[in-house]
């Protein structure tokens, strides 16, 4: 009978033992956790504040372009290049809509800014710039600061490549930018989560309140892209 009670209690005392371990595993666990969040939720509030003043200049580039009927480089330049010194600006970059009838005007322009190609281009075989095809619309590169950010590519149909066209696309729609999923920068091999914002601009005396009013009347973007 003692046998049985040295037995029983052994098995009592491992049996507290394993609750005992469990239950400091799991205090363990839950203070991991909370750490976790912690830290979570302070880089997230990192990132917001990171954020808040270059979506300020996002938004004055767009009233920018919004105001006037014409934006030249220059003014661009004086604009967006101060803008390049808050942590994490990739580059700031004006795209207009240009539609199939006045390509070759816009052709011309950018021969005046000293395009290479002076032509609006996409990507073809190999992803080597070609000569785009004929379209409706496109929403070519004119500015970018800084300039080495096109990599040659000024003229390029970024609306040619299919997520940045739904950027595009829902940014115009929804009248309010619209951020992408983290990708590498082409011209900034290093950076591998730079966030590209779509801003939308419509001409002064928009009124359309609705999607196919916006749509119709939008005159381009302005881009922010950003790395976290």
């Amino acid at each position: 009978r003692r046998r049985a009670i040295l037995f029983v209690v052994g098995v009592f005392g491992l049996l507290i033992t394993a609750w005992v371990t469990r239950s400091l595993h799991d205090i363990e666990r839950e203070r991991l956790q909370l750490r976790f969040q912690s830290a979570a939720q302070a880089r997230a509030g990192e990132v917001v504040d990171q954020m808040r003043q270059p979506l300020e200049h996002l938004a004055t580039l767009q009233r920018l372009f919004g105001s006037v009927d014409r934006v030249d480089w220059p003014a661009f330049r004086t604009f967006a290049e101060p803008m390049l010194s808050l942590p994490g600006v990739r580059s700031f970059n004006w795209l207009p809509r240009v539609s199939g009838a006045e390509r070759a005007a816009f052709e011309s322009a950018l021969r005046d800014r000293g395009g290479a190609k002076a032509t609006i281009t996409e990507y073809g075989p190999g992803n080597r710039l070609v000569v785009a095809g004929e379209r409706a619309f496109y929403f070519p590169v004119l500015y970018a600061v800084p300039e080495e950010s096109t990599q040659g590519s000024m003229g390029f149909d970024v609306y040619s490549v299919a997520d940045r066209a739904a950027l595009i696309d829902h940014a115009i729609a929804d009248d309010r930018p619209n951020a992408g999923a983290p990708s590498p920068l082409p011209y900034a091999p290093e950076v591998k989560d730079a966030v590209r914002l779509v801003a939308p601009v419509y001409p002064r005396d928009h009124r359309s309140t609705n999607r196919a009013g916006r749509v119709a009347d939008a005159r381009g973007v302005v881009i922010l892209v950003f790395s976290v």
